[in-house]
């Protein structure tokens, strides 16, 4: 059995053990507090990890997407400059086609323009004489009735020879008798041991030809010499072209193929 005493260590006892009560109980608030704090600094700082790895996901997303935003741009760019630089070479393409293809029409243009001015130097090169002859020896002339016979003569003065020479004598209403082509052959400028024998020329189917320097007249028939007054020839040829050429009356021009003979 305990006795409990009344006397005066009984205060002190009971001091005591609230003394030791009041420091078991500050101990455990601190000890409750320290535990609270301890959790509640745990909540922070997951709820900052969570924060902070958010934050991070984001910036990597926008990150991300505004690589992908600049990728597209730059593709957009790359291909707006390859069109617009293809664009630019079809266009300087077009331009050089373009001047290419005016270059050469002015270079024909040219090149025809100094065609026909050298084919009509040449056609006016073909000098054109008519004159008269004597009748011949079969033809009966009188003092009072005489007779001759129209003559043209051709010399080719250019550079080139004309083919498929041809000659008429017109009147002003129409084309009289024939002509008869007459070529002048230069034997004389020849050495004498080659053309000692020579009794006559060969090629008459070449009379239509006259070479550059060469001669040819072409003579009509004898008719009374008043009516010469009015006779005059006319002459055609082709030159080395291809284009046909009359020459009548002092004026030469350039003629069809097919053109009819007029006086």
């Amino acid at each position: 059995m305990i006795v409990v005493s009344s006397g005066p260590e009984w205060p002190n006892v009971v001091t005591a053990i609230g003394t030791v009560a009041v420091a078991v109980a500050a101990v455990g608030i601190a000890i409750w507090s320290d535990c609270r704090t301890s959790i509640r600094i745990k909540g922070e700082r997951e709820r900052s990890d969570k924060i902070i790895e958010a934050e991070h996901a984001r910036a990597d997303q926008q990150l991300a997407d505004e690589r992908t935003l600049a990728d597209r741009r730059l593709a957009e760019q790359l291909a707006h400059s390859d069109a617009q630089l293809a664009g630019e070479r079809a266009a300087a393409d077009a331009r050089l086609r373009d001047e290419l293809e005016h270059a050469d029409t002015r270079l024909q243009e040219q090149r025809e323009l100094a065609k026909q001015q050298e084919q009509l130097a040449e056609a006016w090169s073909v000098q054109v004489v008519g004159a008269r002859i004597p009748p011949g020896e079969n033809v009966i002339s009188t003092a009072d009735n005489p007779s001759e016979r129209p003559m043209v003569l051709i010399v080719n003065r250019g550079r080139y020879t004309i083919t498929r020479l041809e000659a008429r004598f017109a009147d002003g209403s129409g084309f009289t008798g024939s002509a008869q082509p007459q070529p002048f052959r230069d034997f004389a400028n020849l050495p004498h041991e080659l053309v000692h024998d020579v009794q006559g020329v060969i090629g008459d189917v070449y009379l239509g030809v006259l070479m550059p320097g060469g001669a040819i007249r072409i003579i009509g028939d004898a008719m009374q010499t008043g009516y010469l007054r009015t006779i005059y020839p006319v002459v055609r040829w082709t030159d080395r072209w291809g284009t046909w050429w009359e020459h009548k009356q002092g004026n030469v021009r350039p003629i069809n193929e097919d053109q009819p003979w007029k006086p």
